[in-house]
């Protein structure tokens, strides 16, 4: 057996979570206090049932339906010290019993009262009987007022007997509204701490997910970042390669200097080839001449 708190605090929830639950599900529990032995196995794997399905998101009609023929018994409860739960008598019990305690004492004061002055005393032999029956006299007359004074102290003691029925009647209707403002503030509490809970589950994924996305973002900038580090090297090193390579090519002007020398050697050529025929023709003329003659 074990109470709302412990059952509570091994289901990872608040005991006015517990209570929600019971209002929300329509169970018949007995009022118990919160320290109470009440739930036993079956219970426990009833509710055990029900907080798993609340974290999964279920309604509550949803988890009426799937636990309909689950639900135990209306639970007993039973005091930590094997006593019984303590409950508010009837006010009416509790007047009379309060009446008929404070009745005793007052009639008990009623009648022994009486004026330890005028208690009656042996008399010396040597006294006189005059005065013997003056005092009887007197005590005799004190036989009323005693009468009168009890039957005043008996209507204030049930003048503040009915005064106290009636603060102890008032005193009920007060714990009764207060007990009714307590069940709804426990419901109310109970709701707004099982949404809580969830909103801070829903939080708590949440920062976990936008913790990864930018712990992969970060990867990905590292990883954007070493590749351009990359990109810059090799073209660091093609521009190395390539004014090495432009060192070893020929410039415009050399390329025009030596288009220039084939230019002129050209036209030497040319003028050295002419020359060449002209003076081939005139040895041809000349020799056609000589066989002429």
């Amino acid at each position: 057996m074990k109470s709302i708190a412990d059952l509570a605090e091994q289901l990872g929830v608040t005991p006015a979570i517990m209570r929600s639950w019971q209002i929300n599900l329509n169970l018949e529990h007995p009022r118990y206090e919160p320290d109470a032995l009440i739930y036993d196995a079956e219970w426990e794997a009833f509710f055990a049932a029900v907080a798993r399905l609340r974290k999964e998101g279920k309604s509550f009609s949803k988890i009426k339906s799937s636990l309909a023929g689950q639900i135990p018994p209306p639970p007993k409860p039973t005091a930590p010290n094997g006593n019984g739960s303590k409950r508010p008598t009837n006010p009416e019990d509790k007047t009379t019993d309060s009446t008929a305690s404070e009745e005793a004492p007052g009639e008990n004061a009623g009648r022994s009262f009486s004026f330890s002055s005028r208690e009656r005393r042996p008399l010396p032999v040597n006294e006189d009987v005059g005065q013997a029956l003056v005092q009887l006299r007197s005590e005799t007359s004190l036989a009323p007022v005693q009468h009168l004074q009890r039957d005043m102290h008996e209507a204030l003691i049930t003048q503040d007997l009915s005064r106290m029925a009636q603060t102890y009647l008032q005193l009920m209707e007060n714990y009764q509204t207060l007990a009714a403002r307590y069940s709804e503030s426990t419901y109310v509490l109970g709701q707004l701490e099982e949404k809580n809970r969830a909103l801070e589950t829903q939080l708590q994924d949440k920062q976990d997910h936008f913790a990864d996305k930018e712990a992969t973002q970060q990867q990905r900038i590292q990883e954007l970042e070493n590749h351009l580090q990359s990109l810059k090297q090799s073209l660091a090193r093609r521009e190395d390669d390539l004014e090495q390579h432009q060192d070893s090519l020929v410039t415009k002007d050399q390329i025009a200097k030596v288009e220039k020398q084939i230019k002129m050697l050209a036209v030497t050529v040319f003028q050295q080839q002419e020359q060449q025929a002209e003076a081939q023709k005139q040895g041809f003329w000349q020799r056609l001449t000589r066989l002429w003659r």
